[in-house]
């Protein structure tokens, strides 16, 4: 304990104690120094060319200054951590979703190919949405904001299809609250020959063609709308619809439909009564 004291200051101290050289060191300077030797070696501060503390005043001080040192490095560094996961959330939400594709499919042991489209898939879709579910946000917000939002979004689609163009704002909100989305990869197809017709569908990115066999009717391009015919009648598919490249699309189904319509009886002559574009 002597060696760890010599060469301190032999002088008056700043209020707790003094020690003087070859004098024994007092109690509260023992523990002082102690201290500060306990927190600079836990910390890995107070080391390197500094002013070397003599007195139990300055051993305090110099106590004090690492505590607030070290509340200060942890502050500054986890405010920069939390600002890199804001920065990084989409890819963070992005890397959770490809995590749980490769898990399903490790668990099923799917094939290697249809992992590949797996993947492909999750990566074109969170292109699409960024891994957001519309809905689920949109729930959290006042109806009126809501209405707003989704017309906003989904309006323009809609208001292209002949048979909702003289309705009012007030249906259309009903109608693109119901719209879902879809993506489609490059040779996938929306329905295919005497499917159900059970929904109708809104492009909005990509090409289509409407096939039958290796007869191609039609190809469509942003901004048409498809399927609509079948969704009316509840006949089966008359054609397939295949997407060209890979696709951003919403649709609706049948029962979405009936639902809205049942709600403004109003509109539903004049839906029924536009023409239609037949779908092949």
């Amino acid at each position: 304990m002597t060696t760890y004291f010599d060469g301190v200051h032999d002088g008056p101290d700043l209020g707790v104690g003094r020690c003087g050289i070859g004098s024994p060191p007092e109690p509260v300077f023992i523990h002082v120094r102690a201290m500060h030797w306990s927190l600079a070696s836990m910390t890995s501060l107070g080391y390197g060319d500094s002013p070397v503390p003599r007195t139990t005043a300055e051993f305090v001080f110099s106590m004090w200054t690492q505590v607030v040192g070290a509340c200060l490095y942890a502050a500054i560094f986890s405010n920069v951590a939390k600002l890199i996961e804001k920065l990084d959330a989409a890819g963070n939400r992005f890397s959770a979703a490809l995590d749980k594709i490769s898990e399903f499919a490790k668990f099923y042991r799917l094939p290697g190919a249809l992992q590949k489209k797996m993947h492909r898939y999750v990566s074109f879709s969170f292109d699409v949405d960024r891994g957001f579910d519309m809905h689920a946000i949109t729930a959290m917000l006042p109806p009126l904001l809501q209405q707003e939002i989704f017309l906003n979004v989904h309006a323009p689609l809609v208001r292209k299809v002949p048979m909702f163009e003289g309705c009012d704002d007030v249906f259309i909100n009903q109608l693109v609250r119901v719209l879902r989305p879809q993506v489609l990869l490059k040779g996938d197809c929306a329905f295919q020959l005497n499917d159900p017709g059970d929904a109708m569908f809104f492009l909005k990115k990509g090409a289509v063609q409407i096939t039958n066999g290796g007869v191609i009717y039609c190809t469509l391009m942003p901004g048409s709308h498809f399927g609509e015919l079948s969704m009316l009648t509840g006949q089966r598919r008359t054609a397939a619809a295949k997407a060209v490249t890979d696709c951003i699309m919403f649709y609706m189904t049948s029962k979405d439909f009936d639902r809205v319509m049942n709600e403004f009886p109003h509109n539903y002559n004049e839906v029924l009564s536009t023409p239609n574009q037949p779908e092949l």
